[in-house]
């Protein structure tokens, strides 16, 4: 997703949460955290999950990862650092050219 909320990709099969709906929140916490600590959040913890945020500065991406409250956060960072090559790999030119027009995106395959 971008910095201000666009989500460029997602995979889930499992939910049923709005995609928009979920990138704003994301987007929303992450900046009330930026605003008001004065540091970026790297994780959101729920009871038996959580969310592990990943950022990178140019372009401004969050890439953000599911996973069982139990996994180490470090294992999800090196996986999410893999996709955020790959998906920057594959996707400099469209990332240069964007223009919120998000069907661009809608083809990868992870």
């Amino acid at each position: 997703m971008t910095s201000d909320g666009i989500p460029l990709y997602h995979t889930n099969k499992n939910s049923k949460i709005c995609n928009e709906l979920f990138t704003g929140f994301i987007s929303a916490i992450t900046s009330f955290a930026s605003e008001i600590f004065v540091e970026k959040c790297q994780c959101i913890q729920m009871k038996s999950f959580k969310f592990t945020i990943l950022y990178h500065s140019d372009p401004n991406l969050i890439f953000i990862c599911r996973s069982d409250a139990h996994v180490s956060e470090i294992k999800v960072k090196f996986y999410l650092n893999i996709l955020k090559r790959k998906f920057l790999a594959d996707h400099q030119f469209d990332l240069e050219n964007f223009k919120g027009k998000m069907e661009q995106f809608n083809h990868l395959d992870f």
